[in-house]
C-alpha cells in the first residue's frame, strides 16, 4: 500500500526532483536544510555495507543556496574496512555542487552501556503545539522570540522520497537541523539563522516517532555562531548535533513560526 504521507523528493532516474514541500522558510525560493539533511541520510543509508554497522557520524555541508531544481547524488567509499566504512555522497546540480555529505559508519561489537535519561520530560497535552507541512513540534521550554536555550518533541509527518519509507540515518540528519530553531541565537523575529553545516555523532539509531530536541548556542555578535543540541527520544538520549549558523538580516517575504 502507497504511503499517503507528503514527500520531499521523487525519484526521477539517477536524480531526486524537489516536490515542492521542502522550500525554504528564510528566503522562500530554496531547498530547505532539513530536506537536503534528510536526502543526503537516506541516500548514504542506501550504501552496502560488508556486515552489519552502524552510522556513528554524519557530517553534511551545505555549499550554497541550493535552488529547487533536481539533485544527481554521486557516492563515493572512502574506506571499507571490516571493522569501519567512510561514504561520500556529492549532490550536483547541472555542474555546480550543492550538498557533501559523509557518513562514518563502524561494526557492532558487545560492549557496558551508559545511558542517558531524557534530559526533559515528555510532553504533555498542555503544552504548545505547532503542526508544519513536513512535522509537528510541542514546545517545552521555546521562546523564539528571544534568544538563548529551548527544548521541544517533534514528529516528521512526511517522507524524504516518494513512495520509499524514512529510514533512521535520514531522521537523525534531520533531528541535526532542529538546533538553530530551538536555540536561537538572536530573536528570530528580527534575523534568520541559516545553517551552513551539520554534524550529528550517535550511541544509537532512534525509537519511535517523538524526538526530543534540548539545545543551547554560543554567538560572539559578529553576524556568526553555532548551535548545540541534545537529541534524544523516549527511551533516553542517543546523539549529539552542531550546526555552524550564518546570522542574516530579516527580510518581508521571510515566514518562520514563532
Amino acid at each position: 500500500m502507497k504511503s499517503q504521507r507528503p514527500s520531499f523528493y521523487r525519484r526521477d532516474g539517477n536524480s531526486f526532483v524537489p516536490t515542492g514541500l521542502g522550500i525554504s522558510p528564510w528566503n522562500g525560493t530554496s531547498q530547505v536544510g532539513m530536506a537536503l539533511a534528510g536526502l543526503a541520510g537516506h541516500v548514504l543509508d542506501g550504501v552496502p555495507t560488508t556486515q552489519p554497522m552502524m552510522t556513528i557520524r554524519i557530517s553534511i555541508d551545505i555549499l550554497g543556496t541550493v535552488p529547487l531544481e533536481p539533485l544527481v547524488p554521486e557516492i563515493r567509499i572512502l574506506r571499507d574496512g571490516r571493522r569501519m566504512q567512510v561514504v561520500d555522497a556529492e549532490f550536483r546540480s547541472g555542474d555546480r555542487l550543492w550538498l557533501r555529505a559523509t557518513a562514518v559508519r563502524a561494526c557492532h561489537t558487545d560492549s557496558s552501556e551508559q545511558l542517558v535519561p531524557a534530559t526533559r520530560r515528555f510532553w504533555e497535552e498542555s503544552d504548545p503545539h505547532y503542526e508544519h507541512n513536513w512535522f509537528e513540534e510541542r514546545h517545552i521550554d521555546l521562546d523564539r522570540t528571544r534568544a538563548g536555550p529551548g527544548a521541544i518533541w517533534t514528529r516528521f509527518t512526511a517522507n524524504i522520497v516518494e513512495g520509499e519509507p524514512m529510514v533512521p540515518l535520514a531522521v537523525v540528519a534531520m533531528l541535526g537541523d532542529f538546533g538553530n530553531g530551538t536555540a536561537p541565537l538572536v530573536s528570530m523575529t528580527e534575523a534568520t539563522l541559516a545553517n551552513l553545516d551539520i554534524t550529528v555523532c550517535t550511541s544509537r539509531m532512534p525509537r519511535g516517532e517523538w524526538m526530543l530536541i534540548d539545545a543551547d548556542s554560543e554567538t560572539a555578535g559578529l553576524g556568526l555562531g553555532y548551535s548545540r543540541s541534545r537529541i534524544g527520544d523516549q527511551h533516553g538520549m542517543f546523539a549529539t548535533a552542531l550546526q555552524s549558523i550564518f546570522i542574516g538580516p530579516r527580510t518581508a517575504s521571510t515566514n518562520v513560526s514563532v
